[in-house]
């Protein structure tokens, strides 16, 4: 969405279907995020490690509006940065669904180890 922003910064009717895209983006950002939050990062440290995550962004924004940087220019660096953020949701996901492959593989062998167990037990 940003990135057909940037690039086609003076022509508005392709802005605003940049526009749309990134907020339909958004929209489903948001719904995701608090999903992925709730379980992944701990109720007793979630606080804090939001408000960690939140600093750069306001530093980031701060920066930009101090600067007075184009916003053809502000649009382009936000769309790498949602490319980056891309390649890290997709390691993110590669990483928790291995874990999540790991723990059933665990799971389904310890069943497998009891019955062992007990059969062997009444032979």
């Amino acid at each position: 969405g940003l990135g057909l922003a940037a690039a086609a910064y003076d022509d508005k009717l392709w802005v605003f279907i940049g526009f749309v895209v990134f907020e339909g983006s958004v929209g489903a950002y948001f719904p995701t995020h608090g999903t992925l939050r709730s379980v992944h990062v701990p109720e007793a440290t979630r606080a804090s490690v939001m408000n960690l995550f939140r600093f750069p962004m306001n530093l980031f924004v701060v920066g930009v509006l101090q600067l007075g940087i184009a916003p053809r220019t502000v649009m382009a660096g936000l769309a790498v940065q949602q490319l980056v953020a891309l390649a890290a949701l997709r390691n993110f996901y590669g990483r928790a669904k291995a874990k999540r492959h790991e723990e059933e593989a665990r799971h389904d062998s310890a069943p497998a180890e009891a019955t062992a167990s007990v059969t062997v037990r009444s032979s």
